[in-house]
């Protein structure tokens, strides 16, 4: 059986906890998303997949910037990606990859990021990108 060239696949994934006692020494939200984006494109043996991507999603945690997933697009060599940020709260991770699922399947791009982060969550980034970019640098 022949999968469509646009099936969405999960190429890489990653996971940032901290656990830190003295919230002095803790490392800001925004480096911890980038770190676990990076850890996700080491994952599926490609860093360089980073600054391909088409979009750069970011699920909203109770920190105060104002478009993180442009800091971690710009950090990881994608500038030009589209963004997105959700609301706070909710199931937004799963309804997030959906969403990112769907686009590909429309060709509304070929690869995403997505970041998050939640009070009582670690960073979390999963990468996805369509069968037929599998390879792609």
């Amino acid at each position: 059986m022949r999968m469509d060239d646009r099936a969405p696949i999960i190429v890489g994934v990653a996971q940032v906890e901290q656990r830190e006692d003295d919230p002095t020494a803790a490392r800001e939200p925004i480096e911890l998303m980038i770190e676990a984006v990076k850890k996700a494109a080491v994952d599926c043996c490609s860093p360089e997949i980073l600054q391909v991507a088409d979009s750069v999603r970011v699920i909203r945690g109770i920190w105060g910037y104002g478009n993180p997933a442009r800091q971690v697009a710009e950090r990881i060599g994608a500038s030009g990606a589209e963004t997105g940020l959700t609301s706070l709260g909710g199931n937004y991770v799963q309804a997030m990859t959906n969403r990112s699922f769907l686009d590909i399947q429309k060709e509304i791009d070929d690869n995403r990021d997505l970041a998050g982060s939640k009070e009582e969550d670690p960073e979390i980034c999963e990468m996805t990108i369509p069968q037929s970019a599998r390879n792609a640098p």
